[in-house]
């Protein structure tokens, strides 16, 4: 059976690669990408739809970000980029963060 979340999950790492891609054609170095929801209580009525915020932050200045809302997960994402995977994600909710490291979609 299809997960129903599986094509909100395609359009999130479509637009995270754009944003990826577009920070680094603006001239920053090493991007990090932000997506962030609202917190369970300001999501609104079930059934509708959540509004995420994607933004890109060079990795300094995201793990200045992370560190005053999640000091033990600056040591994650410090971690060396493996250049296979160079597009670091940090995706933060009312739970917490999870940090990914993407690779760049070479499919058209």
């Amino acid at each position: 059976m299809e997960n129903p979340n599986d094509g909100l999950m395609d359009f999130v790492a479509e637009h995270v690669e754009m944003k990826y891609l577009q920070a680094k054609e603006s001239g920053m170095s090493d991007p990090v990408v932000l997506v962030l929801s609202p917190p369970a209580s300001s999501k609104g009525d079930p059934g509708e739809p959540v509004p995420i915020t994607i933004s890109a932050l060079e990795r300094t200045e995201a793990l200045e970000w992370l560190a005053s809302w999640e000091p033990r997960a600056v040591e994650l994402a410090r971690s060396t980029v493996s250049p296979d995977r160079p597009i670091t994600v940090m995706v933060g909710s009312s739970e917490g963060f999870t940090i990914y490291d993407r690779a760049i979609c070479t499919e058209v």
